[in-house]
Order: C-alpha cells, then structure tokens, then sequence
C-alpha cells in the first residue's frame, strides 16, 4: 500500500462516519480489551515473580541458619540441667515470680503480634 492509502485508511478509522462507525468500534473496542487483559496477566504475572523472588531468599536464608551448627558446650545443656545446677533459690524465684506464666503470656502476646502484623499484610508495624 501506498503511503496515500495509508494516511486515507487512518483518517477513515480516526474520522469514521455514521456508516462505519459501527465496525470500528467493534474492532477498537476489542483491541482495548485486548490489551487490558494482557496488562492485567502483566501486573498479576509481576506479583507472582516478587513472591517468587521474596520466598527464594527467605528460603535460602533458613537454609543458611539451620547450616549453622550449634556450640559445643550447647550440645548436652538443657533448661532443666542449668536450673537444678543454680540451687534451690533458683526454684523459689521461678515459684514465687511465676516465671512460667509470664512467659507464656510474653509468647502469646509475641505470637497475636506477629499474627496481627501478617494478617493485615504489615500495616501494623
């Protein structure tokens, strides 16, 4: 096609009368919906690859911590082992103070708080 043709097939589309009117917007319609669902798989395709992204370097960084071998001295203690060796003022205090409570309740409060933190995608930092 000539270049004349073209610059006449662009006016007729872009200057359309009532007779052609209809076929075009059908045809320009459908390329916008075209191209609306392709930007939306784009953006919806982009998101997937930042979680993809975001999961691959939280995976990698629990690969490394659990690689990371515990001290020696760590390998036979336990809470048990180290509150028997601190005496019997040891038991008092747990005893009196109510320790195990509190940290179940400190747990708890950390464990609603992260919770709360995730649910609400980290509004509430």
């Amino acid at each position: 096609m000539s270049r004349r043709a073209w610059l006449l097939l662009l006016v007729l589309v872009v200057y359309a009368g009532a007779a052609y009117a209809g076929p075009v917007d059908a045809v320009t319609n459908w390329f916008k919906e075209q191209f609306e669902a392709l930007w939306a798989d784009f953006v919806e395709f982009g998101r997937d690859m930042l979680v993809f992204a975001v999961e691959s370097v939280l995976d990698l960084i629990a690969t490394m911590v659990e690689a990371i071998p515990s001290p020696d001295f760590l390998q036979n203690a336990s809470i048990c082992g180290v509150l028997a060796s601190a005496g019997p003022w040891a038991t008092w205090a747990i005893g009196t103070f109510r320790l195990a409570e509190g940290f179940a309740l400190i747990g708890g409060a950390v464990v609603f708080r992260l919770l709360r933190v995730f649910l609400t995608a980290f509004q509430w930092t």
